[in-house]
């Protein structure tokens, strides 16, 4: 029903006393969405109220009065580029995006101009184009922080599922395109036991060498090194109540070049692990070595105890487009594709 003189809704910026009904509203509205969980105010507190790249100006609320009563109808959350801070410091100048994560209205409350008017406040305080929508570089809701899930979505970030043609339909025809289309994700159902694989001959040789990484153990980037842009991991070494596993390959010898890496986490799904990070230089490539860390990983998600192993089914996030020798590795190993990712930018 559209506004009336005595119904109408009114847009804010995010309070602090908004928390408990912004959660329920959340579990609500995102419930049948792919690795939904239910979420509580203290995880979207320390998760999103208190990470360095939330600003509360960002996250738009819609509410609506009607008689006596107001409700949490809608909701945009926007960031501009990220905050110089320690967490951040190693991302590189391709996470300065304006980014818009969030945009929803309830399905009774649309074709009211709700969305467009949250859609037109969230690009009025990012001031400038270009946005990004359902991208990896989103804080807050994926990995940049550290090895945690999102919300919901994909393993990485809150992707816009290739079969929400209204959301797609709505932002495309206010001026977004796609952008860096291909994305996926792929399951492994059932792990299975898969065998110990052998080690190709750069490993034998030991022209190259596997450092075994976790939460409890991370992998410390040498000071002599800390230039390299494959350093990624040294923004979680403090977050020992995460779980993570993984191994770095680097060059025999100290202090030892990082060549390629593969990490998993823990998924909320009982019994599910997540491969966040699969990664191999290019001159080390055709040497087997791939499909060994591939191969290595699965074999300790089945095998390893707890949280290092003990999963009996694997997700990955892939792009069909930009990684075909990854995904013909998964496909190998029996992973299938099991939903399609909308990326979209307005510039």
């Amino acid at each position: 029903m559209p506004d009336t003189p005595s119904a109408h809704t009114q847009l804010r910026r995010f309070t602090p006393e908004d928390l408990d009904a912004l959660v329920a509203f959340w579990n609500r509205a995102f419930a049948d969405q792919r690795n939904f969980h239910p979420l509580t105010a203290a995880e979207f507190r320390w998760r999103v109220l208190e990470c360095p790249g939330f600003d509360p100006d960002g996250l738009i609320l819609a509410w609506h009065t009607a008689g006596s009563t107001t409700r949490l109808v809608g909701l945009a959350h926007a960031f501009r580029p990220l905050p110089d801070h320690p967490v951040y410091e190693r991302l590189g100048q391709g996470y300065r995006e304006h980014t818009l994560a969030l945009l929803y209205v309830e399905p009774e409350m649309r074709r009211q101009g709700i969305g467009s008017r949250l859609l037109k406040a969230a690009e009025d305080w990012l001031h400038y184009c270009p946005v990004y929508v359902a991208g990896h570089e989103q804080p807050c809701y994926g990995d940049l922080e550290g090895p945690y899930m999102p919300f919901f979505g994909s393993t990485q970030h809150l992707g816009i599922s290739a079969k929400n043609l209204t959301l797609i339909r709505f932002l495309r025809n206010r001026g977004y395109r796609p952008a860096d289309p291909g994305d996926i994700s792929m399951q492994l159902d059932p792990l299975g036991d898969p065998p110990l694989p052998i080690p190709p001959p750069c490993i034998t040789a030991k022209s190259v060498e596997l450092r075994s990484f976790s939460h409890d153990a991370p992998y410390v980037i040498p000071k002599e090194i800390q230039w390299y842009a494959g350093a990624f991991y040294d923004h979680w070494l403090y977050l020992r109540d995460q779980p993570y596993a993984g191994y770095a390959v680097v060059t025999s010898g100290m202090p030892g070049m990082q060549l390629g890496r593969i990490a998993w986490v823990p998924m909320r799904r009982a019994g599910w692990a997540a491969l966040v990070d699969y990664w191999l230089n290019g001159a080390q490539q055709g040497q087997g070595l791939g499909r060994y860390l591939l191969e290595l990983a699965l074999y300790e998600m089945a095998h390893e105890p707890p949280p290092r192993g003990g999963y009996r089914a694997v997700e990955v996030q892939t792009n069909y487009f930009n990684h075909p020798k990854a995904l013909a590795l998964y496909e190998r190993q029996g992973f299938i594709v099991d939903e399609m990712w909308v990326s979209l930018v307005k510039r």
